[in-house]
């Protein structure tokens, strides 16, 4: 199981969601509020 931080604004559905899309990493960020190093982390 994956710990999330209690603060973090990724939720296990949206973590799901980045794993299944082949978008550009902006488009991803902009979509989830979060930053493009996040998502690069994933």
């Amino acid at each position: 199981m994956l710990a999330i931080h209690l603060n973090s604004r990724i939720t296990p559905a949206v973590l799901y969601e980045i794993a299944q899309f082949r978008e550009p990493t902006g488009a991803l960020a902009g979509r989830y509020g979060i930053g493009t190093q996040t998502i690069h982390k994933r």
